[in-house]
Parts: structure tokens; C-alpha cells; sequence
């Protein structure tokens, strides 16, 4: 994890010498609480596949990376605690229902993504099966937009683009090829440089 943190380190030494104050505080990358072999086993029955020992590593060195931005050049790499809160939770909104693909990418909208309703509940099944969320990242859409990050049961790391208005395309450029085999290709370390990467260069363009 150690060309990870470095690589933060230097996101947040670069936008803090470029940008106001009030800017650097909104997009800098924050880690949360290590936590416990406990939670990660606990966490680990929700993801059902074996969890690859690089996110591991990730949730008990650092917890998790996030930002404040929220909507645009955001990064939500969830901590294991709000994982399980959120897939205990009991409003039927604000529920995770499961780890799966399908299911994350509905829970990051409330839920509320009725256009899943029409596809056959065989391939959402697989989907959910076969890719595990573990968090998403924003560029220049806002909340219209999210990267969703994933894992296969190889251990290989990916990322499926999804746009609200762009439902047929999510599964052009992503879904469809995705239920005949794993695109996923990438270990986590360099799946997160990639993102800091981008998100760097949009924040410094655009932020």
C-alpha cells in the first residue's frame, strides 16, 4: 500500500499548493480508522467472494479514502463500518442490499433506479454474483455520474461508468460483456493511482 499512500500524499501536497484553502479542504483525500480482523470477517460474509488482500490491507491500514466533495471529483471508498450499517439498515432506501454491482450502484440512488426493473433477474443475479462493490468516484457529472470500483472472484480490480440518462450505454460499454467474462484486470494499488491520477488532473482543470 506504501506507492498508494505516496501517491495520495502527493494529491493532496499538489492541489493544496494550487488551490484556495476552502478548495483544498473540499477535494483532499482522507483515510479513516484501521480496523479490526473482526469487522473485515464480519464484512467478509456481505461480499460472499474472498475479499483480495490488498483491500484488506487497505481497511486495516488505512480504513478508507474519501473526500468532502461530494459531488464532482469525489471518492468514496467506504470504511467497513458504514458497510455494515448499511446493510443492516432497515429503511428500505437507505438499505444496502448487498455488495453485489447491481445492488451498490442502486443504493449509491437512494435505491431508486427503476430501469433495473426491466432486466431479466437472471443477469442481475450474475452481475451481483460475480462483481463486488466497494466503492465509487465522481469526475465532472455530478451526482449524474458515478465510477463504480469493483472486484471479481480472479481478485482483479475494475470500474463500470454509469450515467443516469445513459442506461443503454452502461450495458454497451460495460454489463453486456461482463456477463460472458470479467474485464477486470487491475490490482488495487494501481486501480486507486489511476483515479487519484484523473481526479488530479480534472480537479486542477476544472475544480
Amino acid at each position: 500500500m506504501d506507492k498508494l499512500k505516496l501517491r495520495i500524499e502527493k494529491f493532496n501536497s499538489t492541489i493544496k499548493e494550487k488551490l484556495e484553502e476552502f478548495q483544498y479542504n473540499f477535494y483532499h483525500l482522507k483515510f479513516s480508522e484501521p480496523v479490526s480482523e473482526n469487522e473485515i470477517n464480519e464484512v467478509q460474509d456481505f461480499f460472499e467472494i474472498p475479499i483480495p488482500e490488498e483491500l484488506k490491507i487497505l481497511y486495516k491500514e488505512l480504513g478508507s479514502i474519501k473526500n468532502e466533495a461530494g459531488e464532482s471529483y469525489a471518492v468514496e471508498i467506504e470504511p467497513v463500518p458504514y458497510l455494515l450499517e448499511k446493510l443492516k439498515e432497515e429503511n428500505k432506501w437507505y438499505k444496502c442490499h448487498s455488495l453485489g454491482l447491481i445492488d451498490y450502484i442502486k443504493f449509491s440512488w437512494v435505491n431508486d433506479r427503476p430501469e433495473f426493473n426491466g432486466v431479466e433477474q437472471s443477469k442481475i443475479e450474475h452481475l451481483n454474483n460475480h462483481y463486488k462493490c466497494f466503492g465509487l468516484y465522481r469526475f465532472n457529472w455530478g451526482l449524474e455520474e458515478a465510477y463504480y470500483l469493483y472486484f471479481d472472484k480472479n481478485q482483479k480490480f475494475g470500474w463500470v461508468r454509469y450515467h443516469q440518462d445513459c442506461f443503454d450505454d452502461l450495458w454497451a460499454e460495460h454489463l453486456d460483456g461482463m456477463l460472458e467474462s470479467s474485464p477486470a484486470n487491475k490490482n488495487f494499488e494501481d486501480l486507486m493511482i489511476s483515479v487519484v491520477d484523473q481526479l488530479e488532473v480534472g480537479i486542477l482543470q476544472n475544480g
